[in-house]
């Protein structure tokens, strides 16, 4: 199933929940995923390797920084230390993103050789997500075999799911058999 979470940091932390085999188990398949996510350059197997080894920590560290905000306590040091180490390895240019009469300052990723470089747009993206969020409306599906992270941005702030189509669909056929076996 694919993830709906719109952040690339949210789809990165919750491929360690997928229902079946990890979507990043592998150095090729991180970079298969990073190719869809984030742009970088070419990398060889060694570079991959050691892509792949940071960015296990980098999605350990970013589950470990959302459960902590979630539950409204300091981010970890060891979990920060790795996003801080995962952003320092990007190039940035700072510059004025103004989609109306607001300005706000913004960091573009620049190119680099630096194959540990392509993880630093998703320790941004992550603290964009945890600066600007709610820490109420944070949330882990209610599936339990699921637990995806996604952002409540609802009216109401109640959502449940992490997609209505499939997990939020699952539990309402599940609570119609119920009633059904019931009656």
């Amino acid at each position: 199933m694919p993830d709906p979470a719109p952040h690339a940091s949210l789809r990165f932390t919750n491929t360690a929940l997928g229902r079946g085999d990890d979507p990043i188990a592998t150095p090729a398949a991180l970079l298969r995923w990073l190719g869809d996510a984030v742009e970088g350059p070419d990398v060889t197997p060694p570079e991959a390797r050691r892509l792949h080894d940071e960015a296990m920590r980098l999605r350990e560290a970013f589950a470990s920084a959302l459960r902590a905000v979630r539950d409204r306590r300091s981010i970890p040091d060891p979990a920060l230390s790795v996003i801080e180490r995962s952003l320092a390895a990007g190039r940035w240019r700072r510059t004025i993103a103004s989609p109306g009469p607001e300005l706000r300052l913004e960091l573009v990723p620049l190119p680099g050789r630096d194959p540990l470089a392509r993880r630093a747009p998703l320790a941004a993206d992550l603290i964009d997500v945890l600066a600007a969020a709610d820490p109420g409306r944070l949330r882990t599906c209610a599936d339990a075999a699921c637990g995806r992270w996604f952002l409540d941005t609802s009216r109401g702030g109640q959502r449940r799911w992490c997609s209505m189509a499939t997990c939020g669909n699952r539990a309402k056929a599940e609570r119609w058999r119920a009633r059904r076996r019931d009656d």
